[in-house]
């Protein structure tokens, strides 16, 4: 299971470009030299607002829609849309399947223009163009307004920065995890309960890190005998247990796997450390949906679980 992370950048100056004149050289009553500043545009202004990560959550009947958009100063964008269901399921390696899309991005005038020019999984058309008017309700908040048909308002909120702290946070030690006994519960639905390990939660300032444990329940094994035998290429891709060391940033809402070991259908097991990661890139605990947003619940300050 792979979750794209991508980081946010914040800047907001107008830029003013100065003319300088210079006095003629045959004259040698010439007047001084006169700085005329040059009208400042719309563009480069809101051009500098937009770099960086923003978010969007949409909440659904079945389960809620993220989109995440990062705008960089070279002239290239990256966006990422997923769907996380709010259903009982079994879980699989295969699951998340995020629509991801890049190109180039420029502002004229109040208009944001997106030309997209690859996605995975592909989609038709391969390339496409978005014109959205973008309306500032603040540095951390923009409304895209459709423009030409150009698809329906988006809602967008600046995505935090993260700092050498967080690098600090990812570089500490990794305990193993505690007894049986030091499990507590934490979520839970028919098919899956999740756990998190007291015995080793570390604390560092606004951030914690925390062993958690998730695993079938009785149907969920069930169920998940039932999906192997009428799949049985998929067999070894469901997953019974799944434990994780994860890191929250409980003040900017952010979240970070450390390390994750599965065994899957049939024993097969897998343990990752994430160093391929940078460790500037977190994911953002969303409002609904989300097993890191419980979690923040349990093991953050009240304090820290209050903003948005």
């Amino acid at each position: 299971m792979k979750t794209i992370n991508l980081r946010g950048f914040a800047a907001a100056l107008l830029l003013t470009a100065l003319t300088i004149m210079p006095a003629p050289a045959a004259s040698p009553a010439a007047s001084p030299v006169t700085l005329v500043p040059a009208e400042t545009t719309v563009d480069a202004g809101l051009a500098n607002l937009l770099l960086g990560t923003w978010w969007a959550d949409d909440i659904k009947e079945n389960g809620s829609l993220s989109i995440e958009r990062t705008y960089l100063r070279n002239g290239r964008f990256m966006s990422t849309t997923a769907f996380h269901p709010a259903v009982d399921r079994i879980a699989t390696s295969e699951m998340a399947r995020p629509q991801n899309a890049e190109g180039k991005w420029r502002i004229e005038q109040d208009v944001l223009i997106e030309e997209i020019e690859r996605s995975i999984p592909p989609s038709e058309p391969a390339a496409q163009t978005s014109r959205r008017r973008v309306r500032v309700e603040g540095p951390d908040h923009i409304h895209l307004l459709p423009v030409e048909g150009s698809g329906a308002e988006i809602v967008l909120y600046r995505k935090p920065l993260t700092t050498a702290a967080h690098v600090r946070a990812v570089l500490a030690p990794v305990p193993e995890p505690g007894t049986p006994g030091d499990w507590v519960v934490f979520d839970q639905d028919r098919m899956n309960v999740s756990h998190y390990d007291k015995s080793t939660i570390t604390r560092n300032g606004d951030f914690v890190a925390v062993w958690t444990r998730s695993r079938l329940t009785p149907v969920g094994l069930a169920k998940s005998r039932e999906l192997a035998a009428a799949t049985p290429q998929e067999a070894n891709r469901i997953v019974e247990v799944g434990e994780m060391r994860r890191i929250i940033d409980c003040r900017l809402r952010l979240v970070k796997n450390r390390q994750i070991r599965i065994r899957f259908y049939g024993g097969e097991q897998l343990t990752s450390n994430y160093l391929t990661d940078s460790p500037l890139e977190w994911d953002r605990i969303r409002a609904q949906f989300d097993d890191a947003t419980v979690l923040a619940g349990q093991v953050c300050p009240v304090s820290a679980t209050t903003g948005r």
